[in-house]
């Protein structure tokens, strides 16, 4: 997990649109709540409109229902108006890096957004 940045408790994801963008409710600070456009850092997924690219959107939806809790770290702010960040998600003792996640089940990246 990055140290550099704090990280922000996901209170809900509004919206997952493929293996690597989503929308969130983070919270920012107390009585500070702010719905962030995510774009996973360093992953490249199929798109959703592919059997690879629903499979994986699908394994991500159910990680999020599932978890306890869900961090999220901003590392920047893409061209495309999203949030560029890490995402972590914690089901009992287990922690899931939704980048390393999409990584391991797509083809090597393209660089694009970040």
């Amino acid at each position: 997990m990055p140290s550099s940045t704090p990280g922000y408790p996901v209170l809900a994801v509004t919206e997952v649109y493929d293996a690597d963008t989503y929308e969130a409710l983070l919270h920012i600070a107390p009585q500070l709540i702010a719905n962030v456009g995510i774009r996973l850092a360093n992953a490249y997924a199929h798109e959703k409109d592919t059997p690879e690219g629903r499979e994986l959107r699908e394994e991500i939806v159910a990680l999020i229902k599932g978890a306890d809790r869900i961090v999220v770290y901003l590392q920047n702010y893409g061209k495309y108006g999203r949030w560029v960040c890490s995402v972590f998600v914690y089901n009992g003792a287990v922690c899931t890096d939704l980048s390393q996640l999409v990584r391991e089940r797509t083809r090597p990246p393209i660089p694009e957004e970040e």
